[in-house]
Order: C-alpha cells, then structure tokens, then sequence
C-alpha cells in the first residue's frame, strides 16, 4: 500500500512540477503570431509591423533577443522588465528592395531567463519595379514575366525520367490564370497555382520522361505558354532543348 502511495504522491509531484516548468517557460503570450504587410511597393521602400506580448506569469519578465530569419529584416523592442499582466511589444522592418514576388519570414523572440522562445511569422507580397523585374525576370510576356525564355534542360539519361522547374511573375494589376500546353507526349507541363494575384509568383514545372524513348540525341519540344486563360487568343512559345544520353549497359529498361 506504501509502495503504491509513494508512486501516486511521485506523479502528482511530477506532474506539479511539469505544469509549474511549462508556466514559467511560457510566460510571455503572442497576443498575434503571423503579420501579414499585404500588398507593398518596393518603390516606397521599407515597410514596419508590430505584434504584442503579455506577460501571463507572476513575476516581472524581459525580452532577451529578437532574432529575423533573414538579412531582409530588421527588428527592435523595448529593454527593461515587463510586469506581470502588461503588455510589450516587438517590431520588425522588411526591406522589399530587390525582393519582388511574395515572402514568409521568420522573427524569433526569446525571453525571459529561461529563454522561452515565440515564433512571429511575418509575409506578404512586394510589387517589384520595373529594375528588379528586369533583373529577376528578363523575359516578359504580357502579363507574366519568366526567369527564362528557353528551357535549357541539361542532360537526361534513357530510362529516367525528372522534372525542371521556372518561376514567372505576374506584373499585371489583375489576377492572371496562367497554362501551358505541351504537343509531345514525353514532355508534361503545368503552372501552379491556377490563379495568380498581381505581384505573386508562378511556378512552371517541365517532366521529361525519357523511358520511353528509344535513340539518345538531342531533344527538342515547343511549349505553348497561355499568360491568362481569360486572354486565350494570346500565346507565347517556349523552346524546350535537352540532351538524351545513352543508357548505362548495367541498368535495367523501366517500362
């Protein structure tokens, strides 16, 4: 009967100890945890947000460091002790100089001396200038602007099969349903996601599946690129070029 007492008396003190450890180890509430900037102009420069905190616990606490997951940010907060029950808070400023398209960065927050850690997800979407699109994406058609105008895919060996993938973004003020379409039965294109907002970023996949085919050599594949299916009657071509190398003797033939 001791023996079971002692076992019981052990978990309630466990178990005391745990909810106390979590308490003081979560003293500070993120009254919000994600920032949202929307939509902002990179020539207008860098943009601030800020977020709150509670202290929840019984004694004075502190922030002890603020840490963004990237150089594109910066942050500040108050020093000094924050009482129990008050409210303090934490900013952070990102640079969209160079950055057009959409983000989702991290703020780290450690607190307290047992250094809590909160974690503030900050995102948004920059509308680039003309300079950084030109940069980013050189090749412009109509709305949607690529990263690249011909799809050098590089080297593919019989039997195997792989994807590539390009990044378009949409410079238009309205929402765009980029397609692509594809002639040859080896070469499957898609862009994602369906719809794309101004300033938002496309991603067009290319899978060229070489296990059917038979001769190495080189491959060539016209691509239709649709910028905004509600605009069919505008097309774009896109050259698709790789290089089909010979089979290794030891692999075996996937069918």
């Amino acid at each position: 009967m001791k023996k079971g007492f002692r076992k019981i008396s052990f978990a309630i003190v466990s178990a005391v100890g745990l909810i106390s450890a979590v308490s003081i180890f979560a003293d500070f509430e993120l009254l919000t945890a994600e920032y949202d900037f929307g939509l902002m102009k990179e020539v207008e420069g860098p943009k601030t947000g800020k977020v709150f905190l509670v202290n929840r616990g019984e004694k004075p606490d502190f922030i002890r460091q603020v840490r963004p997951s990237c150089g594109c940010t910066d942050s500040n907060f108050p020093e000094g002790e924050i009482a129990p029950g008050d409210t303090t808070w934490v900013s952070f400023t990102y640079n969209p100089e160079g950055r057009p398209g959409t983000f989702r960065k991290t703020v780290r927050v450690v607190t307290g001396e047992d250094e809590a850690r909160h974690v503030i997800v900050i995102k948004g979407t920059v509308l680039g200038e003309s300079g950084s699109l030109e940069k980013y994406y050189p090749v412009s058609n109509g709305p949607l602007r690529l990263t690249e105008g011909k799809i050098l895919f590089g080297n593919l060996r019989l039997g195997t099969a792989r994807h590539y993938f390009i990044r378009g973004y949409n410079q238009s003020p309205d929402t765009i349903y980029p397609r692509m379409l594809s002639e040859n039965k080896d070469l499957e294109v898609e862009c994602t996601p369906e719809a794309v907002a101004p300033g938002e970023i496309a991603t067009l996949s290319f899978y060229l599946n070489a296990t059917r085919m038979e001769t190495p050599g080189e491959f060539k594949s016209e691509v239709k690129l649709i910028p905004d299916t509600a605009h069919p009657d505008q097309v774009f071509n896109l050259d698709f070029i790789a290089n089909i190398l010979p089979r290794k003797d030891s692999e075996v033939l996937i069918r």
